[in-house]
């Protein structure tokens, strides 16, 4: 298993998160364990996903789709999204 995390600017969130959430069973298909979403408390347009995978490789599989390059064209994402992998601390417990 592996957590990603995507920050992107979007145009219009609503709009954003409608195309998310239609992306439901091709996100699951593709690995997806479980994912939240978050914007910024000033800036809904300013998106952060967190997202759990069965492996980093399900998750280049699907980053790299040509499905979810054409979704985030009609999802407003105003530039490329950055992507960054997370790893368990040892000390999650304090």
């Amino acid at each position: 298993m592996v957590k990603t995390l995507i920050y992107q600017n979007v145009e219009d969130f609503g709009r954003w998160k409608q195309t998310f959430d239609g992306l439901y069973s091709f996100r699951k298909s593709s690995g997806e364990l479980s994912c939240s979403v978050t914007s910024l408390y000033h800036n809904p347009n300013a998106v952060y996903v967190v997202n759990e995978w069965d492996s980093l490789d399900a998750f280049k599989v699907f980053i790299s789709s040509g499905d979810l390059s054409e979704a985030m064209k009609y999802a407003g994402i105003q530039a490329q999204p950055h992507s960054f992998i997370l790893s368990a601390n040892e000390n999650d417990n304090n």
